[in-house]
């Protein structure tokens, strides 16, 4: 089942010093979707991100625009089935490494 409403916005969220291991959905392990104006204060930071088999990005932006500026990304290690340079996408057609995304 897959939400069909409209964009829920997301703001002032910490995910800090976790393991998340091996969730997926359709298209790639954590998807963000709802427009680079649905996020604001979000931070993923030092966590272990490991998909062992993945064969798509780690974390996908399903919209076409750019990766929100609103949601952060540090001092995380990340493991999956694709290398480095494939580990975040943006609208399922392209994919960046970690130095792709500034």
């Amino acid at each position: 089942m897959r939400y069909q409403g409209e964009p829920v916005r997301c703001r002032n969220v910490r995910v800090k010093d976790n393991i998340i291991y091996g969730l997926r959905n359709a298209s790639s392990g954590i998807a963000l979707s709802g427009g680079k104006n649905s996020f604001s204060g979000i931070t993923i930071s030092g966590n272990q991100i490991q998909f062992p088999g993945l064969q798509s990005p780690v974390v996908m932006m399903r919209d076409k625009l750019s990766f929100p500026a609103g949601v952060s990304f540090s001092n995380n290690k990340y493991f999956s089935g694709l290398g480095p340079s494939k580990w975040f996408g943006i609208g399922g057609e392209e994919e960046y490494g970690l130095q792709g995304l500034g």
